[in-house]
């Protein structure tokens, strides 16, 4: 049996976890950086906008604090007759979310595109955004907003 005020040691990961201290001193970032782009399918189990506004706003919030830079909005663009409610409620609510300075700005799906200037000053900001699968395919079912 083991008394109270023992100290238990374990140096299995001592040299791994002093790499990452001084790769964070030495400016090398944190060990654990936010992906550059998170993803949020807000047409998922066809939802009213009354139900899906408040979860995105709500969403955002929380990725803006834990350092996420970028969200890709799945939306949908009214292909159900609906006449694309989720795509215009999303779209308004960036529009406040960027006044109220939750958002710095979002790109529609349409102008994600390397030949855009509006979409090439925000990428540049975080390159990885090259890579993004849906750049170039002018795809109205999506925005993508920049924290």
């Amino acid at each position: 049996m083991m008394k109270a005020d023992t100290e238990i040691k374990d140096t299995t990961f001592a040299p791994v976890v002093q790499w990452a201290a001084d790769h964070v001193a030495s400016g090398g970032g944190t060990m654990y950086s936010a992906p550059a782009m998170e993803e949020v399918n807000i047409e998922y189990g066809m939802p009213t906008v009354d139900e899906a506004m408040p979860l995105l706003t709500d969403r955002l919030r929380r990725l803006k604090q834990s350092g996420v830079k970028a969200v890709k909005i799945i939306h949908g663009y009214g292909s159900t007759g609906k006449g694309g409610r989720l795509r215009k409620a999303t779209l308004k609510l960036l529009e406040e979310s960027k006044a109220s300075g939750l958002i710095k700005d979002f790109v529609v799906g349409e102008q994600w595109s390397k030949f855009e200037l509006r979409t090439l000053t925000l990428i540049d900001r975080l390159p990885q955004l090259y890579q993004d699968q849906d750049l170039e395919l002018h795809n109205r079912g999506i925005t993508i907003v920049f924290l």
